[in-house]
């Protein structure tokens, strides 16, 4: 098996060891019954911003869904990954405040 690219390598720090600095870029979801879409979504950002070099983290703000999302998000268990979940649904401007 060949050695891991520095983008996985990259990835994979920022899934499993906290910043120890603050982060330079901050990147919200607002997220509403998405349970079909929220773990692409987040592989795709994660992956994209972990290449970038930089400190950041991952802010997933649920907006009360009532299917999985919330529960997807829980169960990543990703060290820069914050889940907020507000008790209904009221609307992505409130979620994304």
């Amino acid at each position: 098996m060949s050695e891991p690219t520095s983008a996985y390598r990259a990835y994979k720090t920022w899934v499993l060891e906290p910043l120890t600095e603050d982060p330079a870029v901050s990147v919200v979801i607002p997220a509403y019954n998405e349970e079909w879409r929220i773990l692409p979504t987040i592989g795709a950002i994660a992956t994209h911003m972990s290449a970038r070099g930089e400190p950041w983290e991952l802010i997933v703000s649920d907006d009360g869904s009532t299917d999985a999302t919330a529960s997807l998000v829980r169960g990543l268990r990703f060290a820069n990954l914050r889940l907020l979940t507000a008790p209904r649904n009221a609307g992505k401007g409130d979620a994304v405040r």
